[in-house]
């Protein structure tokens, strides 16, 4: 019993302090899982075209949807969110954008089927803004370093 009390006044008094580090998620496009599936999914195109003798035009329209995953392991797309004590922005590739937390009235995140992170920040104006999915932490530590900095944080399922 005295042990849960002393842990709530650290937690308490945890909260109570200024926020001064910073929180940061970095990501690159090159990971072993995603260069895994893509070259098992071109496998698989090729080994459809030359065993199952497929119609070219439908090996060219699969292997369209195949370019956009190319393309980020090629130029190696680095995904990055970073939190600091008055901001929080993110940086994919060639966009990002950056906000105020003292304009952030909440932040919605939502878990997939597929286990996927979105992120949604919605601002005091009522304007919707999305997190694209690379640039949220898979494992909810940006809930944390949101409510440590007093940002309203919304879960939800689906």
């Amino acid at each position: 019993m005295g042990l849960s009390i002393r842990l709530a006044l650290r937690v308490r008094r945890a909260k109570l302090r200024p926020m001064t580090q910073e929180f940061r998620f970095q990501r690159s496009a090159r990971q072993p899982k995603s260069m895994a599936i893509t070259g098992a999914a071109l496998v698989a195109l090729i080994g459809a075209v030359l065993v199952l003798h497929i119609h070219p035009v439908i090996a060219a329209i699969f292997a369209l949807l195949l370019l956009p995953a190319l393309w980020d392991i090629a130029s190696n797309t680095r995904s990055e969110l970073t939190l600091d004590t008055d901001t929080l922005s993110w940086r994919m590739g060639g966009r990002g954008d950056t906000f105020q937390l003292g304009e952030i009235e909440r932040v919605n995140n939502k878990l997939s089927l597929d286990f996927s992170q979105k992120a949604v920040i919605l601002m005091k104006t009522g304007a919707r803004h999305r997190i694209p999915p690379p640039c949220v932490p898979p494992d909810g530590s940006l809930d944390a370093a949101l409510s440590a900095r007093d940002v309203a944080v919304e879960r939800s399922l689906f």
